[in-house]
């Protein structure tokens, strides 16, 4: 798999997994759970956590390895291709920027 392929199916499997929580924890609060807001939401949070590490001059790769739970080859690879996004625009997309 091409590398920046292999940064969207991770990216993915991420929010997949962010969603299925926001989904259980709805249903504990008593909230139903539509999806698409709330994983829209979950990517653009991901993406300001992202962006936030980035401006500090970290690299989010050790980040995305210990609390996203990633291999260290998928947490180096999606660190890298965010980084080059945010050198090139200077800022990562989100609901709140762009």
């Amino acid at each position: 798999m091409l590398r920046g392929e292999f940064c969207e199916s991770t990216l993915v499997s991420f929010v997949s997994k962010t969603q299925k929580a926001s989904h259980r924890n709805s249903i504990l609060a008593g909230r139903s759970s539509g999806g698409t807001s709330e994983l829209s939401q979950a990517v653009s949070d991901f993406r300001m956590e992202i962006e936030t590490r980035l401006a500090d001059g970290q690299n989010p790769s050790q980040w995305l390895a210990q609390e996203m739970q990633l291999p260290a080859e998928a947490a180096e690879q999606l660190g890298d291709y965010f980084s080059d996004a945010f050198r090139s625009l200077g800022a990562i997309p989100s609901q709140q920027r762009w």
